[in-house]
């Protein structure tokens, strides 16, 4: 068990046996600095409040505390001598120095579970995530140097020699540097965490143990346990530029979000210095619990988390009054604490916790609806429809067909799908059904059984979706997602059919100079057969250039061809694009070739289509010979 009230006189003794035998030997009764690594990012936090971790050397185990209530809520078995830790910036993760066995323990935050362990040097102590959470630098009493651990592997990628017996350890905001403080050799070292060399060496107070570094980068905050003191290093010249005095003995040092203040743990004092950084002088002084050592600001900077080694507990300090509002039992002689971290992902000022849309500023919180999301957020768009694919997509006449679709709000304000329905050649919209059975997530599959057709044809299906708010999408508007053909055809004679699409490239159609350039999916349908006794075969046949404004639909037939092997086919007729006749009021005139490769190939496509001027051709669209189709099928029988 760890002694509770020490002496000053013992804890010089504590000191020098540190600097002697760098606790290696034997447990060792902790005397020191609890990094606090607070993150502010960019991104959703993992809790919905933020958790203080809380490291509990007599008992070998954490304990999470919910800062909203500051009621423990968990307590997680790790290891035994607990010193430091820190939480990935995104709170996925947390990250505990084991003292005597030489590792570092990875605890999952949204399970609270240990995931893994990494072996680092000799009595790791302090600990700290580069920005990005790439890597984690933890500093090693015992072997004087610091262990760089990629987060992604949970692996050491590198180890820097630093002085003597470190332990405090930041990283810049920018993650350029890493500041390390030197209990042994009273100094502090600078890592470029690009090459990870120590490029400077700063000389500060005796026994420097803490390190905190303001939001701005421009200040490092170092307590001095000999000195009774903290040195303020200027970053862009690594000086320091004054020292502020504060209560006996501090370990730990915290920085507000702003920046505004830094709080120190002061051990032998049983208070908390609270630094003023614009002046550098201490400006309150609070009275915590026995032998106080890790210190933690939550992301709001609203409350300051101490933990007290001697009493077994954990302060907690009102930053606006600087005044203890509560205090949180946890285990036996707590040490390290580490609060997961809250974005302000649009970075309005209002934390996404409480912000009523996190994902668009709106600094005003306006909510007009009073519905709970903010009014940039309320959903007034309608979902997007996509994937819609009768099955099979050439069918027989009198054979029914499966059409599906997705249905997404995703994007679109992430609203619950309730409905959906499909339309035959903008005929009334029939109700179509959710694969899983009930309209609740915010994508849906959506399915429809299409009736058996009684004649042959060419059919425009069209498929809308409806989200929680009410939106309803509207296929016209994007046709070429929410809508696809569906051929039905005759197969008791010779005939050609087919549906899909093909990519049409830029210059494939001439209609205008929009459609000239345009490029992308483009579907088509048709069919055509001869009757019995007839001399000119019948059918439809359209095609639906969306990017390119242009939509083609037959009138009239004038012949067929099928090859007596049934693999090719080509046929010549009229009809109308976007519902018109050419510009001298004639019909556009159009020719088909298709082949049926069965299982051997891809089948192909080409449309040509045109109008005559003076006696010349005028081609409006040709996507050129034996194109394969992108997806669909066709069709091509003998007679």
């Amino acid at each position: 068990m760890l002694a509770k009230n020490r002496s000053e006189s013992s804890a010089d003794g504590e000191i020098d046996n540190m600097l002697s035998d760098l606790i290696r030997a034997a447990p060792v009764p902790c005397r020191a600095l609890s990094m606090a690594m607070l993150y502010l990012i960019s991104g959703t936090a993992v809790h919905a409040e933020p958790f203080a971790y809380v490291t509990n050397q007599g008992f070998t185990n954490v304990s999470v505390i919910d800062t909203a209530s500051n009621t423990v809520t968990t307590t997680v078995t790790v290891s035994s001598h607990l010193f430091e830790v820190a939480i990935t910036p995104d709170g996925a993760y947390a990250y505990f120095t084991n003292g005597i066995a030489d590792y570092v323990s990875v605890i999952d935050t949204a399970s609270n579970t240990a995931t893994a362990t990494v072996t680092v040097g000799a009595a790791p102590r302090g600990v700290a995530f580069t920005p990005d959470g790439a890597f984690a630098y933890v500093a090693n009493l015992g072997s004087n140097n610091v262990s760089v651990i990629d987060a992604a592997s949970n692996t050491v990628s590198t180890t820097v020699t630093v002085g003597t017996a470190p332990w405090g350890v930041a990283i810049t905001p920018d993650g350029a540097f890493a500041y390390v403080a030197n209990l042994g050799s009273n100094n502090v070292s600078v890592i470029d965490t690009a090459t990870n060399t120590v490029t400077a060496t700063v000389a500060v107070g005796t026994n420097p143990l803490g390190v905190a570094i303001t939001p701005d980068g421009a200040l490092t905050y170092v307590t001095n346990q000999g000195f009774n003191n903290v040195s303020v290093i200027d970053i862009a010249s690594n000086t320091v530029t004054t020292s502020v005095i504060v209560g006996s003995r501090p370990f730990a040092v915290a920085i507000t979000p702003d920046g505004t203040f830094a709080y120190v743990t002061n051990g032998f004092s049983a208070n908390v210095s609270v630094i003023d950084t614009a002046s550098n002088t201490v400006t309150a002084t609070v009275t915590v619990g026995t032998d106080p050592r890790g210190v933690a600001i939550t992301p709001d900077g609203a409350l300051t988390y101490v933990t007290n080694q001697g009493s077994n507990n954990v302060s907690v300090i009102d930053t606006a009054s600087n005044t203890v509002t509560t205090t949180v039992t946890v285990g036996s002689s707590p040490f390290g604490i580490a609060i997961t971290p809250q974005s302000d992902g649009d970075a309005d000022g209002v934390l996404d916790a409480s912000d009523n849309c996190p994902s668009v500023a709106n600094t005003d919180q306006a909510d007009a609806d009073q519905d709970g999301l903010g009014d940039v957020c309320d959903d007034h768009a309608p979902p997007a429809v996509a994937g819609v694919f009768p099955d099979p997509n050439l069918v027989a006449i009198n054979v029914s067909a499966e059409l599906t679709a997705t249905v997404d709000d995703f994007a679109t304000g992430g609203s619950a799908i309730t409905s959906a329905d499909y339309s035959l050649d903008g005929s009334t919209y029939t109700p179509m059904t959710a694969d899983d059975g009930i309209f609740d997530n915010v994508s849906e599959v959506v399915t429809a059984t299409l009736a058996g057709f009684t004649e042959a044809g060419v059919f425009d299906v069209c498929v809308r979706g409806t989200d929680e708010p009410g939106n309803t999408s509207d296929p016209a508007t994007d046709a070429e997602n929410a809508c696809t053909l569906v051929v039905a055809y005759d197969p008791s004679g010779g005939f050609v059919t087919g549906g899909g699409w093909i990519h049409s490239a830029a210059g494939a159609c001439q209609f205008d100079a929009v459609c000239a350039e345009a490029a992308g999916k483009a579907n088509f349908g048709f069919v055509s057969r001869y009757k019995k006794g007839a001399t000119v075969p019948t059918g439809n046949t359209e095609f639906q250039f969306s990017a390119g404004g242009i939509i083609f639909h037959s009138e009239t037939y004038d012949w067929l061809v099928v090859n007596m092997s049934g693999t090719n086919a080509q046929y010549k007729g009229s009809g109308t694009v976007n519902g018109n006749l050419g510009p001298a009021g004639v019909a556009y005139r159009f020719m088909l070739w298709a082949r049926d490769w069965g299982t051997t190939a891809i089948d192909t496509f080409r449309i040509k289509i045109w109008y005559v001027d003076a006696g010349s051709e005028v081609v409006v669209y040709d996507n050129g010979f034996d194109q394969e189709i992108g997806g669909g099928n066709i069709v091509v029988q003998a007679k």
